[in-house]
Formats: structure tokens, sequence, C-alpha cells
């Protein structure tokens, strides 16, 4: 085989390599790491007590908590079973309002709401406490 033969064939495999390595090359796209978690612990009491008896007294069969970023932007509305006597929320670290009421098993108010004070997410976890006087259920 004469030199410029071998040399034009070296040339041509060069560049059908580099072509098929720039075809097959990956593209990676990166998005922002989720913000970072927190909780929000919510326990209730009816009339100053956690007795689950009080929910069937009432006809309250879940307790419905909505979660507002202080921005106004709507979170969420998470609903636990009034036995319970608490529940954990999971939200990201930001500062929150919320309010809460009992629902019947039809999913009717049994109470007014009633506003949870504004408080922050961080990675430390958040408890608040909500007391329903007996008078407060219709």
């Amino acid at each position: 085989m004469n030199t410029r033969l071998l040399a034009t064939r070296i040339a041509s495999g060069s560049t059908l390599a580099a072509s098929v390595l720039a075809s097959t090359a990956c593209t990676v796209q990166t998005t922002a790491a989720p913000p970072p978690m927190g909780q929000l612990t919510v326990d209730w009491t009816i009339d100053e007590s956690t007795d689950p008896n009080l929910c069937s007294q009432s006809a309250a069969v879940s307790l419905h908590i909505h979660v507002d970023e202080v921005t106004g932007n709507a979170v969420g509305d998470f609903s636990f079973d009034c036995t319970a006597g608490g529940g954990t929320i999971d939200l990201d670290q930001r500062n929150y309002e919320a309010q809460a009421w009992f629902e019947d098993s039809g999913g009717a108010n049994r109470t007014p709401m009633d506003s949870i004070p504004t408080f922050a997410i961080t990675s430390v976890p958040v408890s608040v406490s909500v007391d329903f006087p007996a008078n407060s259920f219709n």
C-alpha cells in the first residue's frame, strides 16, 4: 500500500472515530437540590383533654389543617384522625401560617377555624398545640 493511501485511510478513520465520539457524548442536566425539609407537629385537645372519646361525643372524625406560606402561597391541606391527638407534617424550611378545625364524617366543619400562630420550619422540629373548647363545636 502506498504511503499516500495509508495516510488518507488513517485520516478518514480518525474523522470517523471523532464523529462517533461526538455523537455518543452524553449531556448532563442538573437541577437545583430540593430545599431542606423540617417538621411541624400539631397536638390537639378538646376542652384541654386528650380523651379520644370526646371526638365521638363531638361528632368530630378528623382534624383538618390548612397550611400557607406567609407570602400567601397555599402549601396544602392535611387531615388526621381526631382520636390520634396529634400529627406531623413535613414542610420545606420556610415561614408558614396555618388554620386547624375539626370535621365530621361528611367533611363539614364541626368547629370554626383556629389560627395557628406564624411559625418557621428549620432543621429543628416545630411543635404547636391547639385546644378546641367544648362550646366551639356546632
